[in-house]
């Protein structure tokens, strides 16, 4: 996959993932903060594996599109924010 391809990602999509991901987290019974940022950073890794991506380069992209979700439909990256704001204690 060309990475350029990443800037056509559809939002709706991506509420969708984000929100399922949240949901199943809301499933696991013990989960701590490391674990979950571990286990997320080891997919994306795999992920970028698949598709012969540099995962610093996806994680900068995503990063633009977070802000320009911000300013277009701040209120679905606020959610998500809030989520793990309340649900995960600074380790």
């Amino acid at each position: 996959m060309r990475h350029d391809r990443l800037y056509d990602v559809r939002w709706h999509f991506v509420k969708s993932v984000a929100f399922s991901w949240i949901d199943r987290l809301d499933k696991v019974k013990q989960k701590s903060a490391p674990d979950v940022v571990a286990s997320t950073a080891i997919v994306l890794i795999l992920i970028c594996e698949r598709f012969n991506l540099n995962p610093r380069a996806v994680m900068d992209t995503a990063d633009r599109i977070v802000r320009r979700a911000r300013d277009v439909n701040p209120q679905y990256p606020r959610a998500i924010s809030q989520y793990l704001q309340e649900e995960f204690d600074d380790e």
